[in-house]
């Protein structure tokens, strides 16, 4: 068996999370045409690689359509300005704190 890279294994932890979330999403969040929503009475607030510098997100619903999951959210310095995250922009470990949060909500 080949030894994996940290990157690899950054990916594959990015991918647990994802897979995690989807989960909770499944069992908690509102259906939606092609798959479900969830929207946070409290907001969890993430680490986000930016277009360049890395900030602190506050995210306010996620969404999982076809598989590809979308984070609303805004800048925890600059709020009021919602925008699109990436799922694969979250740093790793960090996609966790959404899935907990919408365990904790119900």
């Amino acid at each position: 068996m080949a030894k994996k890279s940290v990157y690899e294994m950054v990916q594959d932890v990015k991918h647990i999370e994802q897979k995690d979330l989807i989960e909770a999403l499944k069992l908690h969040g509102n259906k939606i045409k092609n798959g479900y929503e969830y929207h946070f009475d409290e907001q969890p607030i993430i680490a986000v690689s930016g277009e360049e510098t890395p900030y602190d997100a506050v995210i306010n619903s996620v969404n999982v359509e076809d598989g590809v999951i979308t984070l609303i959210a805004e800048d925890k310095e600059y709020r009021g300005d919602e925008h699109e995250i990436d799922v694969d922009n979250v740093f790793a470990g960090h996609l966790e704190f959404v899935t907990d949060a919408i365990y904790a909500e119900n």
